[in-house]
Formats: C-alpha cells, sequence, structure tokens
C-alpha cells in the first residue's frame, strides 16, 4: 500500500509539473508580421520602488496594423509567485482604462511601445509579470520575471 501511495504521489507531482510548464506565455514571440515583447526596467527591484513594464508590439508588414480595446487600454498586468496572484500587492500601474473604445495604430514597419508603472510592494522574492493584452485582432499573453529584494 505504502508503495503505491508514494507511485500515486509521483504521479500527481510529475503531472503537476507538465501542466505547469504551459501556463507560462513566453517573454517575446514572432507571429506572421507581428513580434511581441515584455522588459521591465529594472527587474530587480527593492520592496517598494516603482518600476516599468515596457510591452511593445513590432509590425513587420508593409500596412499599417490597427488594433482596439473596448475598455480604453491596451493590456492589464499580473503578478504571480509560486501560483499565488500579487497583482493587488504591485498597485500604481499607469495603464488606467476608461471603459472607452480606443485605437492604438502601429505604423508599416514600425512598432509601439505601451509602458506602463508598478510599484513592488509584494514580499522578496521571484515574481512572473504577464502582460494579458485586451486587444482586437488578438494578442497573445507575454511574461517576464522580476525580483524583489
Amino acid at each position: 500500500m505504502r508503495q503505491s501511495a508514494g507511485f500515486i504521489l509521483r504521479g500527481i507531482a510529475a503531472i503537476g509539473l507538465i501542466a505547469g510548464c504551459g501556463t507560462v506565455a513566453p517573454e517575446s514571440y514572432d507571429e506572421g508580421d507581428r513580434a511581441v515583447s515584455v522588459s521591465l526596467d529594472p527587474a530587480v527591484v527593492e520592496r517598494g520602488q516603482q518600476l516599468t513594464v515596457r510591452a511593445l508590439i513590432q509590425n513587420r508588414s508593409d500596412n499599417l496594423a490597427n488594433y482596439s480595446s473596448g475598455s480604453g487600454c491596451a493590456y492589464g498586468v499580473r503578478v504571480v509567485r509560486k501560483g499565488v496572484d500579487y497583482t493587488p500587492m504591485t498597485p500604481g500601474t499607469t495603464n488606467v482604462c476608461t471603459a472607452a473604445i480606443t485605437s492604438f495604430p502601429v505604423p508599416a514597419q514600425g512598432s509601439r511601445e505601451f509602458p506602463s508603472h508598478l510599484t513592488a510592494n509584494a514580499p522578496p522574492g521571484e515574481y512572473e509579470v504577464t502582460v494579458r493584452w485586451i486587444l482586437q485582432p488578438f494578442v497573445r499573453e507575454v511574461t517576464t520575471k522580476m525580483v524583489i529584494r
């Protein structure tokens, strides 16, 4: 009985690891005529320090790319550590949503940066900071790492 219980627990742990691997979005990706990325400035901060989230969409086509949002902002930010959502502990986001339909044009062969600011008030540790785009046409999430000392 003890041996089978250990086998079951190892199986559950392996499934959890496999399932967890696919939940983190990449830091950047290329998709057709579009490249998307996110970076933090700085990525290592002291508790209480403000940092800038820099989300970027590059348009590699020869045509204007028009994105729109029904909430007035391009994205929301989620901050997670070991599966726990610390987004409420990182206030100060300047990415204010107005509930107005807003257009975000990206010029042909150009790019558009979408900066916002966070205050790192969560406990010390390593965090995943995910940009969750709310644009049409659809843009997949991007995630990067932040360390709070």
